[in-house]
């Protein structure tokens, strides 16, 4: 899916690389929180996590929260301190402000 989305062309001409990650496929979840930590000190390089829009839309079910912020694991740091793509998708709309919204 995320090959389908983020194109050749498209890394391209941002010219960072893409790692896809599946080793959390076979067995074993990790939250974001650790890959992100773990790619950070692999390679010093600056990460930016690729999420769907439905993650960062404020819920109701969430208390006006997103996703991320109310269920994932160290979601409130996430958001603040890390950088996030947020691809759309057709069933989500976000209205208004979000405290899930980060400028980069």
């Amino acid at each position: 899916m995320v090959e389908l989305v983020l194109t050749a062309e498209w890394q391209k001409a941002r010219q960072w690389p893409l790692i896809v990650n599946y080793h959390d496929l076979d067995g074993a979840n990790h939250s974001t929180s650790y890959w992100i930590e773990r790619y950070r000190k692999r390679s010093g390089a600056e990460i930016v996590w690729y999420t769907g829009a439905d993650s960062v839309a404020p819920q109701e079910r969430y208390g006006g929260r997103c996703e991320i912020e109310a269920t994932w694991d160290d979601g409130a740091r996430l958001m603040r301190e890390e950088r996030f793509l947020i691809v759309p998708r057709k069933a989500t709309r976000i209205h208004g402000r979000s405290r899930c919204r980060r400028s980069s």
